[in-house]
């Protein structure tokens, strides 16, 4: 194992850490956008059922 493969094995792997992290960090935007729509529909829903 030369530095050159290390360095190669290294990168790949941050690389992959980073993709697997930007993933996470999407998935959880996503969850909570749609947390807030379902709190909104909701939130109508009561108001529908007061009238």
């Amino acid at each position: 194992m030369g530095k050159e493969t290390l360095l190669k094995i290294g990168q790949i792997g941050c690389t992959a850490l980073a993709g697997f992290l930007g993933i996470c960090l999407t998935q959880l935007s996503i969850d909570k956008a749609v947390d807030n729509k379902v709190k909104a529909l909701e939130s109508t829903d009561k108001k529908e059922d007061e009238d």
